[in-house]
């Protein structure tokens, strides 16, 4: 396969997820690894799709090949971070978001995500320091999180989100 053809199969497997064909997204993110071992959108993608799926420990061999093969992308620090989040495992969970704000002190997500893990864990103080950020980051407004009385939205909804902009993120 050539680069070009590797370019496109994970375009095509992109469209698939958008679309949600998460089987077929899978299939063509595994080719592009069966191609280029090394491509960690490609891991990290098929990652996303996994959890889209609930195979929540194949999400996680994937997030780990993506963490190995770029070991300063805040991203594949998060996304493993909201697998370990999802398996139980909740001091690794906020280890890899705390590894996500180390490398990428302005993303956002990490900040959400370790707020809404923070105060489930009973550490509200730092909850809400992480939910202030957040919001100073993304322009949200903080009242409106407090006033929808739903500081903290739906894990879920969140885990989603993220997955896909991960995917659309080159």
């Amino acid at each position: 396969m050539s680069e070009f053809d590797i370019n496109e199969t994970f375009d095509r497997g992109v469209k698939d997820f958008v679309e949600n064909h998460i089987s077929r997204s899978i299939e063509a993110f595994t080719a592009v690894i069966a191609q280029d071992p090394r491509h960690r959108l490609a891991y990290s993608s098929r990652g996303v799709a996994y959890l889209r799926m609930e195979r929540v420990r194949d999400a996680l061999e994937d997030f780990n090949h993506a963490v190995e093969l770029a070991p300063g992308h805040a991203r594949s620090y998060h996304l493993r971070g909201l697998t370990y989040e999802k398996l139980g495992d909740l001091d690794r969970a906020v280890a890899d978001f705390n590894e996500a704000i180390r490398f990428d002190p302005e993303y956002g997500a990490a900040y959400y995500s370790r707020s809404t893990l923070l105060s489930m864990m009973g550490n509200i103080d730092q909850a809400f320091e992480d939910l202030q950020m957040y919001t100073s980051l993304t322009g949200k407004n903080l009242s409106e999180y407090m006033s929808e009385n739903n500081i903290w939205h739906s894990r879920q909804m969140n885990l989603e989100e993220t997955g896909t902009a991960d995917v659309m993120d080159r």
